[in-house]
């Protein structure tokens, strides 16, 4: 099915591949917009869980002696929680990343997060 549009001549002029590029940058603008929200939601709640074990974690190596075995086993997951604090970081940036492709394909504009209507409460 074609789609059309009269000019002021009256004359019929095929939209459809107007329509559907419309639609697409549409569509990608949308996707970066809920990234965008599911990044940040995922990040936080994940940043919440590492904030909770590194508290515990230095609680544990402050009550314990210097030359205590499992202080070393505990050291080892502060470093694994500092690697995770990147992971999140990284995280927080795909959306930004997801723009910039976008944009490298002519399909640049700024992120709108009304897009994201149907967000669960």
């Amino acid at each position: 099915m074609v789609h059309g549009d009269a000019d002021e001549s009256g004359s019929l002029y095929d939209v459809t591949s107007d329509t559907t590029m419309s639609v697409a940058r549409g569509g990608s603008e949308r996707l970066i917009a809920v990234a965008t929200r599911d990044a940040e939601r995922f990040a936080h709640g994940f940043n919440n869980v590492l904030t909770a074990i590194v508290t515990c974690t230095e609680l544990a190596i402050d009550q314990m002696p210097a030359d205590a075995p499992a202080r070393h086993e505990l050291e080892r997951i502060l470093e694994a929680t500092d690697r995770a604090g990147g992971l999140i970081r990284e995280l927080r940036e795909l959306p930004l990343r997801l723009a910039a492709a976008s944009a490298a394909d002519g399909q640049a504009r700024p992120l709108d997060p009304e897009l994201v209507t149907d967000a669960p409460g």
